[in-house]
């Protein structure tokens, strides 16, 4: 069964964003899009297999290389 994520709002950081998936303790990240202010609210699916965890750390690279991020429970 396929995990949907939204992005409705970046707060902070300089866009572009660099859109990534990781483990809640920040590991095994992979990439899945860069995205602009103009592209939230943003949405997409966690690609099997990685959408068998029960919480999941959305990470936001932004053009400075900060790092914006939150976790979340399935």
């Amino acid at each position: 069964m396929s995990v949907r994520v939204y992005i409705t709002g970046v707060t902070g950081g300089v866009e572009p964003y660099d859109v990534y998936v990781c483990q809640p303790n920040n590991t095994s990240c992979f990439y899945i899009s860069t995205i602009n202010n103009s592209e939230i609210p943003y949405e997409f699916d966690i690609p099997v297999p990685y959408d068998v965890s029960p919480a999941y750390m959305i990470k936001l690279v932004d053009k400075n290389d900060c790092i914006i991020s939150g976790t979340s429970r399935v």
